[in-house]
């Protein structure tokens, strides 16, 4: 008998405390049946710069290099719990929830 398929499902989400520069930290939050651990993406950024609708910083300036750069790395680790979640659906296998972060992109 095969073993019931755990569904799991990531989002990003800005921290409620802020530094004494004005930022807060920015994190991945994997949900995996009733399991959560959020995982810091070693980003900060003001609260009012993070659109939580679309999971991503909101530039201060026409082309803000730095903000491209941080919504590529959200994307790339957004990109690998997807692709594990694939994965795991399709070969029937079953990753941790630590996995997800801690494992090259297939």
């Amino acid at each position: 008998m095969k073993s019931p398929k755990i569904t799991t499902s990531s989002y990003i989400v800005i921290d409620s405390k802020v530094n004494k520069d004005g930022l807060s930290k920015l994190y991945i939050r994997i949900l995996q049946g009733k399991k959560k651990k959020d995982y810091f993406t070693g980003i900060r950024c003001p609260k009012e710069k993070f659109d939580k609708v679309n999971e991503q910083l909101i530039p201060r300036f026409a082309n803000d290099a730095d903000v491209d750069m941080q919504n590529s790395k959200v994307l790339e680790y957004k990109n690998r719990i997807n692709k594990l979640s694939i994965e795991a659906y399709y070969k029937n296998v079953h990753f941790g929830i630590d996995d997800y972060l801690h494992t090259e992109a297939v």
